[in-house]
């Protein structure tokens, strides 16, 4: 989710506490992170999509 080809990124305003990154040179995605949970001895982060779309549907 942070590879830097994804241009990952915090946002802010509305959507504060959630991130953006890039599929491509239009198409955007939205989600959060959950805390770190144990599942079978390993910890792993939740991440949630919450949307899909340009960058002016999605923002």
């Amino acid at each position: 989710m942070f590879d830097p080809a994804l241009r990952s990124h915090r946002l802010r305003g509305d959507l504060t506490g959630c991130w953006s990154c890039s599929v491509n040179y239009s198409l955007r995605i939205v989600f959060e992170v959950g805390e770190p949970k144990e599942i079978a001895g390993l910890y792993a982060e939740t991440i949630v999509l919450l949307t899909v779309g340009t960058h002016d549907e999605v923002y």
